[in-house]
C-alpha cells in the first residue's frame, strides 16, 4: 500500500509541477523589444494591458531573469514574425502592427471594444505614405473607402478601376495595399 501511495504522490507531484510551469509560461511569447535608446532586448515577452492597450512589458531572458518596461521606453516589438511600431494616430500612443510596407504602408490597431459589458476584439486600419510620419485612418464605409483609395492610389489606373468597379471591399484592404505596393516597387 505504501508503495502505491508513494507512486501516486510522485505522479501527483510531477503533475502539479508541470501544471505550474505550464501556467507560468502562458502569456509569454518569444520576441524582442527595441527600446527608444536603440538597445534590443530579446527573450520571452509578456504584454500587460490596460483596456486592451499594450502599455507595459515583461521580458524573461534565458536565465529566467525578468526586465520590466513601460510603453514610452519601447519603440518596436517583434513577435511571431510581426512588427509592431509605436505610433500616435489619434492622440493616444499605441502599438500598430505592420500589415504591408511600401509606397503606402498599412498598419492595424487591435483593441477591445465594450458592447453592453461584453468585450470583443476590434481593429482599425491606418496608412502612412512613404516619407511621411503622419498616420491616417482608413475608412471602413465601402463608399468612403473606395473614394479614399481611388485618390490615394490614383497613379495605378488599373487598380483604381477595379476598386471603382467594386471588385474589392474594405475587408480586402491588406490585399489592395499589397497589390499597390508591389506595382509601385516596379515603377
Amino acid at each position: 500500500k505504501s508503495t502505491k501511495r508513494m507512486r501516486f504522490f510522485s505522479y501527483f507531484l510531477v503533475f502539479c509541477i508541470s501544471s505550474l510551469q505550464w501556467i507560468q509560461a502562458q502569456g509569454f511569447v518569444p520576441g524582442k523589444l527595441v527600446l527608444e535608446t536603440g538597445d534590443t532586448i530579446s527573450g520571452e515577452i509578456y504584454f500587460k494591458s490596460k483596456d486592451g492597450i499594450k502599455d507595459r512589458f515583461v521580458v524573461k531572458d534565458k536565465e529566467e531573469e525578468r526586465s520590466y518596461f513601460k510603453a514610452e521606453e519601447v519603440r518596436e516589438i517583434h513577435v511571431d514574425s510581426n512588427l509592431y511600431i509605436k505610433a500616435k494616430p489619434d492622440k493616444e500612443t499605441v502599438f500598430l502592427r505592420l500589415l504591408t510596407q511600401g509606397k503606402i504602408s498599412l498598419y492595424e490597431y487591435e483593441y477591445l471594444r465594450d458592447f453592453q459589458g461584453q468585450y470583443t476584439k476590434a481593429y482599425d486600419l491606418y496608412f502612412v505614405k512613404e516619407g511621411s510620419t503622419e498616420f491616417q485612418s482608413l475608412s471602413t464605409s465601402p463608399r468612403a473607402w473606395r473614394k479614399q483609395l481611388e485618390e490615394l492610389m490614383q497613379d495605378h489606373k488599373d487598380l483604381v478601376k477595379q476598386i471603382g468597379e467594386k471588385l474589392y471591399a474594405p475587408e480586402y484592404s491588406r490585399k489592395v495595399f499589397e497589390l499597390y505596393n508591389r506595382w509601385a516597387a516596379q515603377q
